[in-house]
């Protein structure tokens, strides 16, 4: 695993898995470890502070013997889970829930070969839709489904809720265009809960520079576990570009302060090294990202992408 990788724990994941009958060689919670299986299924408690622990399990259990039954305590990211139980809804897999504290999944199951269409995706369409927000211009967003249960897809709601426009189609998979205010005004600050979407959280941080009011980010303390603690490093970098943004337990406030620019390091987290790029489209001087190359991560051309759109992007050696 790569550095971020090798601190990001994946504890409660590999208890589960061996209480379902697979064996773990690990010295701890983060990689390196070796998984030797088959899990052959049972009842067990996960926390899962991400949703991926929990997607993961959903994806294994159907082809387990016996059938796996899940107690989940404690569940972030629950729109996320759902995008899981869509594609087993989908697959015809069989399973029941009690809203999201358990689940139990029939083993022995199978799948047949398909065919789909996989919509793009709202986590990277954010920095654009952010962009046109706090720039007062408009991208055209294509590829899109509102009827996805990706929880990012809220992002356009919240900026609803700030100021901006969507003009949202009567088509649920067509374009779909995000705007600036009208009349040019600056967006508002409030409060906006990113349990659902902590990816938006760089994004969002970003743009609260440039709001009205304080922009406050809360209930997303699995921000702190993504690859790296993106509360801290969002707040670091904010105040190190000329801005304002103090930490919460849970996320974090961002006065309305515009950036002054200089350099940052993306801390090898592609979400922040995107939202370091939307960062200087408002900034009085450039902003230069270090360690930029990490966006590839999630979204290769990404920076080609936002110079298309109009920014001026100078990409370095």
């Amino acid at each position: 695993g790569d550095e971020s990788l090798r601190q990001r724990s994946a504890g409660p994941l590999l208890d589960a898995i061996e209480q379902l009958g697979a064996r773990v060689d690990r010295e701890g919670d983060c990689v390196p470890f070796t998984i030797e299986g088959p899990i052959t299924g049972g009842a067990i408690m996960l926390e899962s502070p991400v949703s991926q622990f929990l997607s993961g399990l959903l994806l294994a259990a159907p082809f387990t013997p016996e059938g796996v039954e899940i107690d989940v305590p404690l569940l972030n990211e629950r729109p996320y889970v759902g995008i899981t139980l869509g594609w087993l809804d989908r697959l015809g897999i069989a399973y029941t829930r009690e809203e999201w504290r358990r689940f139990v999944v029939r083993g022995g199951q199978e799948i047949a070969p398909f065919q789909t269409r996989v919509p793009a995706d709202f986590s990277s369409a954010t920095f654009f839709a952010v962009a046109a927000a706090m720039t007062h211009s408009s991208v055209t967003l294509q590829g899109l489904d509102l009827t996805d249960s990706q929880g990012d897809k809220e992002v356009l709601s919240v900026l609803e809720s700030l100021g901006a426009e969507v003009d949202r189609p009567g088509d649920p998979g067509a374009d779909l265009t995000v705007s600036g205010a009208s009349g040019g005004v600056d967006l508002a600050g409030g409060s906006v809960d990113l349990n659902s979407m902590p990816d938006a959280l760089p994004s969002l941080a970003i743009l609260g520079t440039i709001c009205s009011d304080p922009l406050e980010l809360v209930n997303v303390p699995q921000a702190r576990a993504k690859e790296t603690d993106r509360i801290t490093a969002m707040t670091s970098i904010i105040n190190g570009l000329g801005g304002v943004a103090r930490e919460l337990p849970d996320g974090m406030v961002i006065e309305p302060r515009r950036l002054q620019g200089g350099v940052a390091d993306s801390l090898a987290d592609h979400r922040i090294a995107m939202a370091l790029a939307i960062g200087g489209l408002i900034s009085k001087e450039p902003v230069r990202i270090t360690n930029a190359e990490v966006a590839s991560v999630t979204f290769p051309g990404f920076y080609k992408r936002l110079a298309e759109c109009g920014a001026q992007v100078e990409i370095g050696e």
